[in-house]
């Protein structure tokens, strides 16, 4: 049973300083926006909660049957930062590259060895710890041939997405199995990679 306890609602100020109410973090969807109110589902804690602007004391989206509508309160976490992934490596060099699923999304991108471009390529997708750290994945490539994913409403969930032609689409999965060794992903990775048997 959905009840106002359930769905803490606060300031939008408030949670840009201090994340979710639940447990601080700071990434997550932004799921529904009327009147004032928003509300956004915490990728750590996978809680909701309700972001309410400036003068909106009461939320306009209801949640449950029938429906609650949470006033605002104060930051439960009020005064303690709000925390996201620390910007670590891998005590053996490279960067921390964890794996979404299988190769098979489409998006337009050069391909990693040959540097086709303009057209849509298989890739794989991961996870990294931060923009900073995806942008020094980036520089493991030559321009074009990766791709970040990153948006300011979810730092701690930026990706790296890299493609291959359908030509070398056996070097794209020797690197999909490589970087699954250890979750990461390293030049040497990237190189073995691009000289497999075709």
């Amino acid at each position: 049973m959905v009840t106002e306890m359930n769905i803490i609602g606060i300031h939008i100020l408030d949670f840009q300083k201090y994340g979710c109410p639940h447990c601080g973090y700071r990434s997550g969807s932004f799921m529904v926006g009327m009147d004032g109110s928003t509300t956004f589902e915490c990728c750590e804690c996978e809680k909701t909660s309700v972001l309410l602007g400036e003068g909106i004391e009461i939320s306009s989206i209801g949640f449950g049957d029938p429906p609650v509508y949470p006033t605002r309160k104060k930051h439960p976490l009020h005064g303690i930062p709000a925390h996201g992934n620390a910007d670590v490596k891998p005590p053996k060099g490279g960067e921390f590259y964890d794996i979404l699923g299988t190769i098979g999304e489409k998006i337009e991108c050069g391909c990693y060895i040959c540097g086709q471009e303009n057209m849509l390529h298989d890739c794989i997708s991961g996870f990294v710890r931060t923009r900073e750290s995806g942008k020094r994945v980036l520089n493991l490539f030559e321009v074009g041939k990766a791709f970040l994913d990153y948006s300011p409403k979810r730092p701690d969930r930026t990706e790296v997405k890299i493609g291959a032609c359908d030509k070398h689409q056996r070097n794209l999965t020797e690197l999909h199995r490589l970087i699954r060794q250890g979750n990461t992903i390293t030049k040497e990775k990237i190189y073995a990679s691009m000289i497999a048997k075709r």
